[in-house]
Formats: C-alpha cells, structure tokens, sequence
C-alpha cells in the first residue's frame, strides 16, 4: 500500500489538475509531497503558490530539469504522479516507486516515448479518445497498456464555480455589451517563419525575415512567400477583430501569454487586456465562460468554450513551419485537426478557418450568430468524447482504491 503521494509539478496549471485530488488525500490524512520545477522564463511555480492553494505546510522541494533528487523517493512506499511522463523526468530507467502518468491534454501525450508503455504504472486519460491519440502513434504498442489504462474526465474545469457577475467584477470588466474573447497565439517573430513574416506590415522587412529564417529553419515556406505577396499581416488581423468588433458591437478582451504580446495596433482597439497571471491560473476558463465569442489559433481552450456552450472560431496557423522538425510533436497536433469528428473538426459545435482566409474582406464571418448548440445530443457527444464520459470515469475515491492495490 502506498502511504507517502508525491505530486510533480511544472506548472501552476498542472497545479490546478490536481487540486481536488490532492484535496481528496488531505481528506484521507495521507502523506502528500510536492516537487516543483525550478524554471526562469516560464511560468512558475513556488512554495508559496502551492501552500497558499491548500492552506496546508505541506514538505516542497524543487529540482532542475535533469537533475532530480532520486535518493528522496526511491522507495516502493512512493507513489509518483505527474501530468509529464515517465521518461521526460526520469529517463528509461526502471526505479523502485511507482508511477502514475495523469494526461493533461496534447502536451502530455507528446511527451511520452515507447519505455512509457512499460515503465508507467497507470494511465489516466481524460478519455478513450486520447487514449486512441496515443494509439495513432505507438500502433499496436499500445496494448502494452490496456490492463492498466483508466479515465478520469477533466476535474479541472469544474474549479470554475464564480458567477458570471463574480468573474465580471473580479476583472472589472463593466459592460452590458456581448463580449469577444481572444485568446492570443504566440506569433514570436523568430519561433517560425510564417510568424517573423506576420509581424511586419512593411514588405522590405517582410522579406528580410523571410530570407534570414529561410536559412534558419533549412526550409522554403511556399506559404509563408504568399504572405508577402498579398501584403499580409497581423496588422490586418487587428482590422478585422475591429470589424467584427463594430459590426456586432462586441466588447473586447485579449487573453495574452507571456511569451507572446499583442502589436500595438490590436491593443489599441481592446478594451480590456489580460495578462497571463501565476496566481490566476483558470484565467482563461473563466473569461470563457463570461464570453460569448472565443476567437483563438489551435488552442484546447475550445474545450472549455464548447462546455460553457459557446461561440468559438479556431484560426488555423499552420504548425508545421513551427514543429515539422520535432515529427513526434508535429503528428500529434496534427492528429486534433484533420480528422473528421476530431477536437477542431466536430460537427457544427468548432469552427475553423485558416489565418489567410479570415482576414479576407469577402469573408464577413457570419455564422457567429448561428445557435450551434440547439442540438443537445451532439453537445452531450462532444462531452463524453473530449471532456468526460460518466460511463467510465473514475471518482478520486475509485483511482485511490486502485492506487493502493499496486
């Protein structure tokens, strides 16, 4: 039986996916131990973010990437869990605790490596259909797992218990208006070329970039040329978030991320930026669910606009200049997008529309103002599908039953 639970943290929303977990064991009286990432440019996490979650002075230790105390919990009394694999913090190797892999949308699964198969104790995904994500790219490797996969749902977004008005004030967003959510994509000029080209209205410059991350990236973007030639950019996306914005007298919100910020231009029409925040991790779940239009770039924040039954408008940047070179990451956000009935593709309840397209003067976005969800049974398959599927889902109470008979 296990009696001492070690959680792994990167991330304060990794945090957050565990908090009615972790508030489950306290509820047990268990030993509960936390390891967080030491990190410098990202978000992160400390002992007091942890303490002040739970109110509790729980035993907090930090590590670098790489260099993970093992002498602490290499024992069979540990249970390890973590939203990251196996192999990503402690290699292949085979050490004497156990562990427990809890997926957290795409990056999880991107993470994992063929020694995950056989090295992770449990699986718990949110459900079967990430499971098959995995099988998309292991194949019948896959069966490895099958005597020690569960589901648990996705907890997470049940945290979101303000009222519409609590979350209104909480930001002071005062407005009777309808509101646009964005939820800003990373357009780092040097991440990809199609991005170094977006962030220059001027075609000299646009040009300049072009060649510099041509030989950068060893890689012609046929695509990222056109961009040039029909002078576009992300100027031109601001005018059209305005248009929207006049045409439909939106008031309208910027999610923003640390590591990328909104040009001028696109501030300059919002009213109302929020900056991605440690200590407000659900951000942007409850701006969604105060929203009535998400416009986001690939971003799993439409599960959340979806189950708060709302308007949401995928912009398809195209990821392959970004990711093709890491192949195993480049497949699996591929495999969310192009099949039929897939998290970006399903039925009328996502839309999407590439970044060309949507700046497009002909294109006036109309079915904004569409009910998309006046079919429930599809609204109710898209729950089970992505979010949580009560036929299988497990209650912490279960998932503790399961642990302690490893």
């Amino acid at each position: 039986m296990s009696d001492k639970f070690v959680f792994i943290i990167h991330s304060i929303y990794e945090l957050q996916e565990f908090e009615k977990f972790i508030n489950f064991l306290i509820f047990k009286k268990k030993k509960i131990i936390f390891f967080y990432e030491k990190k410098k440019k990202k978000i992160f996490i400390n002992k007091f973010i942890i303490r002040n979650l739970f109110k509790k002075n729980f035993e907090i230790n930090s590590f670098k990437r790489g260099l993970f105390p093992l002498n602490k919990i290499n024992n069979s009394r540990f249970t390890i869990i973590s939203t990251h694999s196996y192999s990503h913090i402690f290699g292949e190797k085979k050490y004497n605790f156990k562990f427990l892999f809890f997926q957290s949308f795409l990056d999880s699964l991107h993470m994992t490596t063929e020694s995950d198969l056989v090295n992770i104790d449990y699986f718990f995904f949110h459900t079967k259909y990430w499971k098959n994500i995995l099988r998309r790219y292991f194949g019948n490797k896959v069966r490895l797992i099958e005597k020690k996969t569960f589901f648990y749902g996705y907890p997470k977004i049940k945290n979101i218990s303000q009222k519409s008005h609590e979350i209104k004030n909480y930001y002071n967003i005062k407005t009777n208006k309808k509101i646009l959510l964005l939820m800003y994509g990373n357009f780092n000029k040097s991440n990809s070329i199609f991005s170094s080209i977006l962030n220059f209205s001027n075609p000299i410059n646009q040009i300049f970039r072009f060649i510099i991350n041509t030989f950068k990236f060893k890689k012609f973007s046929l695509r990222a040329f056109m961009l040039i030639l029909k002078n576009i950019s992300l100027d031109n996306f601001a005018n059209k978030i305005n248009e929207i914005k006049k045409n439909n007298n939106y008031y309208i919100v910027i999610k923003t991320r640390k590591k990328s910020t909104p040009q001028n231009k696109l501030l300059s029409i919002s009213d109302k930026v929020i900056a991605e925040n440690k200590f407000d991790p659900l951000a942007a779940d409850k701006l969604i669910k105060i929203s009535d239009l998400i416009i986001h770039f690939s971003s799993t924040s439409i599960i959340s606009a979806i189950y708060f039954n709302k308007q949401n408008l995928s912009i398809l940047k195209p990821v392959d200049e970004t990711l093709e070179n890491d192949k195993k990451k480049y497949f699996f956000y591929r495999s969310i997008r192009k099949k039929k009935d897939d998290l970006f593709n399903y039925k009328n309840l996502s839309k999407k529309i590439s970044f060309e397209d949507f700046i497009n003067p002909v294109n006036k976005i109309s079915f904004f103002e569409k009910n998309i969800f006046k079919n429930e049974a599809t609204y109710q398959n898209f729950i089970r599908k992505f979010i949580f599927d009560k036929s299988d889902a497990l209650s912490f109470n279960k998932i503790y039953k399961i642990i302690n008979k490893i």
